[in-house]
């Protein structure tokens, strides 16, 4: 918690909000103390503290009202937040926003997948991304298992299912680009998809969807009756 009349300047150096969160991380910090990493800085008559006090109200006032945006010209009343401010809050809330609807939404299928993974398609290497899914098809995570030529070598399920085994995944989806364009899968795009389709059948968290992306689309293993 903390003091209401300590300026952060006051502060001892490793309890100052930016240095908390280099040293201890972001589990260590309070909500108001993570807001003022966000904000900078306040203006004169309402350091960083007060201004975090009062956006994090009104945040709190918003989501309880649930409000799928935030409001610029209400946020710009909140003496300390002008035009960029109020700019940079509701752009962030916005980006948390969808990010969390991402996360959120079941994936029903490939074309869910591939807007989350269509960056690949403009990548000049040949990127392996797995997505770990909860048990209502819904992301956990997405972590990138290798970069560069892939070949079934690479492709080890150990690399594949380490993250999903300590998310406890109930499912993944395995997804990676061809920077050539083609979509079709080869030879050892096969052997390694019925290689990690055999490991996850065995460890219990099955491999739902085999994606590859290009530039001119994509193709899933599962809806050509390939998984």
């Amino acid at each position: 918690m903390l003091n209401s009349c300590m300026k952060v300047r006051d502060m001892p150096y490793y309890n100052r909000p930016r240095e908390k969160l280099f040293i201890r991380g972001t589990e260590a910090m309070s909500d108001e103390e993570l807001m003022m990493v966000v904000l900078g800085n306040g203006v004169h008559g309402s350091d960083v503290k007060k201004l975090s006090a009062k956006v994090l109200d009104y945040f709190i006032n918003a989501v309880s009202l649930n409000n799928v945006s935030l409001d610029y010209n209400e946020l710009k009343k909140i003496r300390g937040i002008g035009e960029a401010k109020a700019c940079m809050l509701v752009a962030f809330y916005e980006l948390v926003s969808r990010i969390k609807e991402v996360y959120e939404k079941p994936i029903t299928g490939a074309r869910d997948v591939f807007k989350i993974v269509e960056f690949l398609s403009t990548k000049s290497q040949e990127y392996l991304v797995v997505l770990n899914l909860n048990g209502r098809n819904s992301m956990i995570s997405k972590n990138i298992v290798t970069i560069g030529l892939l070949d079934q070598s690479l492709v080890h399920p150990r690399e594949v299912f380490w993250k999903a085994i300590s998310d406890r995944a109930a499912s993944i989806i395995m997804v990676h680009n061809h920077p050539s364009g083609e979509t079709n899968p080869s030879v050892d795009d096969v052997k390694a998809t019925q290689s990690i389709k055999d490991a996850g059948d065995i460890i219990g968290i099955p491999l739902l969807d085999h994606i590859i992306v290009s530039k001119r689309g994509y193709y899933s293993f599962k809806e050509k009756g390939m998984l």
